[in-house]
């Protein structure tokens, strides 16, 4: 964690691709256990494995009628207790809208900086989501999303001509591949360089103390690699090093 902070606060370094794979790797990341408790689950045991296989998540089973899914820290102590059909919902790949909620979105806000690697596009969507949902409830505040590509809005124009019609000021990255019509409450950042074609980044900076969030991934041959937080200090360390890039 000490690490993260010296690195966005070296003036001698920028937000480029290089260093941001030694970010991810200086953060350590979190260990979790997720504890199935449930009797004849062993499908949705083994999708979990499957699904937490690239995270810092041991995924444990527990045969009893009283079903539920615990995540605890290594040392027991519980974080957050969620149904089965939660679990169900995010390994099965369920995408939602901004605003719409989730079964699963409380697992999810206890995985923070929990470092992972080849999530693929469903997983970093899922991911993405919990941040653009935080800023959606609070409406306002700002976002910054960085796209890779312009043209990857396309299918993500109704989220945030929704989050734009809040009190939100909302910015997107990316490189202009395609002639793609924006909506004009956006402000739009065209960039070519690799920080922002190899990056996947969402960050919400908040009017509100405890409430930002950011999640930031770098793109592999093999999928992404990276972590998110609600840390208002590591989501302020992010931000200073996209201004220092812009």
């Amino acid at each position: 964690m000490a690490g993260f902070r010296s690195y966005f606060r070296d003036a001698g370094r920028d937000f480029d691709v290089t260093g941001f794979r030694e970010v991810v790797a200086d953060i350590g990341g979190r260990n979790r256990v997720l504890t199935v408790y449930a009797e004849g689950a062993r499908e949705l045991v083994a999708a979990a494995r499957s699904y937490f296989a690239s995270q810092s998540v041991t995924v444990a089973e527990e045969s009893t009628g009283d079903e539920r899914v615990v995540l605890s820290d290594p040392d027991g102590t519980e974080l957050v207790t969620v149904g089965l059909d939660a679990l169900r919902d995010l390994t099965r790949g369920f995408e939602r809208g901004v605003g719409d909620g989730a079964s699963y979105t409380e697992l999810l806000s206890h995985l923070d900086q929990t470092t992972f690697v080849s999530y693929d596009r469903r997983q970093m969507l899922q991911a993405t989501r919990e941040v653009e949902d935080r800023a959606w409830r609070l409406g306002d505040g700002s976002l910054y999303a960085g796209f890779q590509r312009l043209s990857k809005l396309r299918d993500q124009r109704r989220v945030y001509e929704r989050l734009a019609g809040t009190d939100l000021d909302v910015h997107v990255y990316g490189q202009r591949d395609a002639a793609v019509s924006l909506p004009s409450s956006l402000t739009v950042h065209e960039r070519e360089s690799a920080a922002f074609l190899d990056t996947w980044f969402v960050l919400f900076d908040a009017d509100e103390a405890g409430e930002s969030a950011m999640l930031l991934a770098v793109e592999e041959s093999d999928g992404f690699e990276g972590f998110w937080t609600f840390d208002d200090d590591l989501v302020a360390d992010g931000l200073a090093a996209l201004r220092a890039e812009t």
